[in-house]
């Protein structure tokens, strides 16, 4: 059986004089302590003639010390969190047929762009998209 381990390597909690409000961070590896699995490819439904048939299945990302890229930990019932930098810029951009990172966690209020490289120009098809007045 396949599974994840979450290994967090330094906590650090301050206050944050503004308000007094807690913070922190989190840090860490989220691992496999198994091998990952064989995934098969992901079958390419449009611009075949620019990408192929099929791209690699991306699911899991692991280094070969078995370190999981593209991570999120959502904390249940965390204190409030700091309001977001309105100037923060988070990038997604498409290369090789695929969207890159492939997992982007941002705050409510920082900006988004997506920046879209390849020739044949595929269409961005996000699976999920929350309006900001709903996060």
């Amino acid at each position: 059986m396949r599974s994840l381990v979450l290994i967090i390597v330094l906590v650090e909690v301050y206050f944050v004089a503004a308000g007094n409000v807690n913070a922190g961070t989190i840090t860490g590896d989220v691992k496999f302590v198994d091998n990952p699995p064989n995934l098969a490819p992901v079958k390419v439904t449009k611009d075949q003639d620019y990408c192929g048939e099929t791209l690699p299945n991306e699911s899991y990302l692991v280094d070969v010390n078995g370190g999981l890229k593209n991570v999120v930990v959502f904390l249940e019932a965390a204190p409030p969190a700091i309001p977001a930098d309105l100037q923060k810029l988070n990038m997604i951009e498409n290369t090789g047929c695929r969207y890159a990172p492939r997992i982007l966690a941002m705050q409510k209020g920082e900006r988004l762009r997506i920046k879209n490289t390849e020739l044949a120009r595929p269409s961005f098809s996000p699976t999920r998209v929350h309006r900001a007045d709903q996060c």
